[in-house]
């Protein structure tokens, strides 16, 4: 069975009750096909929380290209979708590199990737 789950983390800055600041991460993973969400506190983004995580899982996994997701790449249980939103931000970001607006090409590129995605999902 295939499950589908999508990973992410967001920096956050926590007070203790001594007044002291630390900075941390919640590294966010959601199972949109059973409607579960989990915050899971770190104080670093590196790679091993979510392999730990991820360890027996299966199926489809988004993420929004962060480098530590990388290494899912060799497992075969797992097939990594990226989103589309960060990919699109890519295309806007490059706007001042480029004479010609980056959303003249996203519709095209758009057309391309999602091709790209249900053919591999055929397989």
């Amino acid at each position: 069975m295939n499950h589908r789950k999508k990973p992410d983390s967001e920096e956050v800055l926590l007070f203790s009750i001594s007044g002291e600041t630390h900075r941390g991460y919640y590294w966010v993973y959601q199972n949109s096909i059973d409607g579960v969400v989990l915050f899971d506190y770190r104080e670093g983004r590196g790679r091993e929380r979510p392999a730990n995580m991820l360890e027996n899982f299966s199926g489809y996994l988004q993420t929004d290209g962060y480098q530590v997701y990388d290494h899912f790449d060799d497992r075969k249980e797992i097939r990594q979708i990226h989103c589309m939103a960060h990919a699109r931000r890519k295309f806007t970001e490059a706007v001042d590199n480029n004479k010609e607006s980056p959303n003249t090409h996203w519709p095209k590129y758009n057309g391309f990737m999602l091709s790209k995605e249900n053919a591999r999902m055929k397989d």
